[in-house]
């Protein structure tokens, strides 16, 4: 899933299945990016979670709420962001909540 804010902006914007990641996470620039598309107010709750990157850790912004439209109903999903150029990336977590699976 990609979206650009702006048709002609070069920087892209995507969600990625990520099945190597344990949790649900947001970039902060892509987080800002879709609230201001979907018009949601960028506001970050307190988060004591860091993320693991390979061998780095980044402690987290802050957590977002997002309301995720799965067919005809939202699920509400808190997802922490990292100060880092990531996109939206639906972990292990998200796989969980959504009931997906990855077959090979």
């Amino acid at each position: 899933i990609c979206f650009k804010e702006k048709p002609l902006e070069r920087h892209l914007y995507c969600a990625v299945l990520d099945t190597g990641a344990s949790k649900i996470v947001f970039g902060i620039y892509q987080a800002q990016v879709y609230c201001r598309v979907t018009g949601v107010k960028f506001k970050t709750t307190r988060s004591k979670t860091s993320i693991r990157f390979g061998e780095t850790v980044i402690p987290s912004h802050g957590r977002i709420i997002l309301l995720i439209q799965v067919r005809s109903s939202f699920l509400v999903v808190f997802t922490d962001v990292v100060p880092l150029d990531v996109p939206f990336l639906l972990g292990f977590d998200a796989m969980s909540v959504f009931n997906m699976e990855v077959s090979l």
